[in-house]
């Protein structure tokens, strides 16, 4: 339920039902594709992080943080950079048998902050048909106090921790030993870093390129071994 919006009626398959409650259909079709969609798909199976993510050569870094830590902006920039755009607060994953951890395509709609604190909502972004393989998570952690990026890659248990917090449950007391476990797996599978950077719109750029490194890196190191 989302309230003032719609109710939202699912089963463990087929369609999902929207119950008005007061919102528009824009409003109705922006709350399933940021807050219903993620918990739906984690109901009926694939674990979901809350992040954004972008690929190069379809290897994935998925951008997770809290409300306002910049996923969806930084995706952005390093979109218009030279990444592909995959998911904007949702990332849907599956940790495979050979230790692979495949990304899940959803449909979503970007919303990118501008300096003023606006968020002008864009066009819905359909769900890509390549796979993608996630090669990295980035848990982005703004600091006022930082004077540049400055990033740091955790140790699977701190990794595990770090992301629990970003992670779509539809029901815990149900899937909670699941959840455990399948993000200990996927920390076990994937590099975890933590970015800290100044969010000011004048050091965008320098954050984008720190980013735009990390990404080409672990997407160059896959092919090698790959």
């Amino acid at each position: 339920m989302v309230e003032g919006v719609a109710g939202y009626r699912f089963a463990a398959a087929g369609a999902v039902t929207a119950l008005p409650d007061g919102g528009t259909r824009a409003e109705i079709d922006d709350a399933w594709l940021r807050s219903v969609l993620p918990l739906v798909v984690q109901a009926r199976g694939p674990q979901v992080l809350h992040a954004s993510a972008v690929a190069s050569g379809g290897r994935v870094v998925a951008l997770c943080g809290v409300s306002t830590a910049g996923k969806s902006t930084l995706a952005a920039a390093l979109a218009d950079d030279r990444f592909t755009l995959v998911a904007d607060d949702a990332v849907p994953f599956v940790v495979v048998a050979d230790g692979r951890v495949s990304v899940l395509s959803v449909p979503f709609r970007l919303r990118r902050r501008d300096p003023s604190g606006d968020e002008p909502t864009g066009p819905v972004i359909g769900a890509a048909t390549e796979p993608h393989e996630l090669t990295a998570v980035v848990v982005l952690a703004p600091h006022e106090g930082s004077v540049a990026p400055a990033i740091e890659q955790l140790a699977p248990a701190d990794a595990v921790g770090a992301l629990m917090p970003h992670a779509y449950c539809f029901s815990l007391a149900e899937t909670k030993l699941a959840l455990l476990d399948e993000y200990t797996r996927l920390t076990a599978a994937v590099p975890v870093f933590r970015l800290a950077y100044p969010q000011r719109p004048e050091l965008l750029a320098e954050t984008v390129s720190v980013l735009g490194g990390i990404v080409t890196r672990l997407a160059e190191a896959n092919e090698t071994h790959g």
